[in-house]
């Protein structure tokens, strides 16, 4: 059965601050995971400050991780949030955890 996507606020902000061709990159892997919610790998990083307090599931399009959950009972796709993997993952999810 076929997932809907929700985007958290934050999501949805940096998916519209996104160039175009890494909107599109992001947008087809969302669209993928709506047929295959578990496409993605449980999110388990090394070091602690990169943690986030929601159980997450990552997949990458290009230099951009998405960091989502599937909702099975509701068949939806929580995208909580997008980030640029160049970034310092020491300050991934600071302050924005919805």
């Amino acid at each position: 059965m076929k997932y809907d996507a929700w985007f958290s606020e934050s999501a949805s902000e940096t998916m519209l601050s996104l160039p175009d061709h890494a909107f599109l990159e992001v947008g087809d892997v969302v669209l993928l995971l709506t047929d295959h919610p578990e496409l993605g790998r449980s999110y388990d990083p090394l070091y602690p400050a990169a943690r986030s307090d929601l159980p997450l599931r990552v997949i990458y399009a290009g230099t951009y991780g998405i960091y989502y959950t599937p909702d099975h009972q509701r068949h939806l796709i929580r995208v909580h949030f997008i980030e640029d993997q160049r970034m310092n993952p020491a300050t991934r999810f600071t302050g924005r955890l919805r």
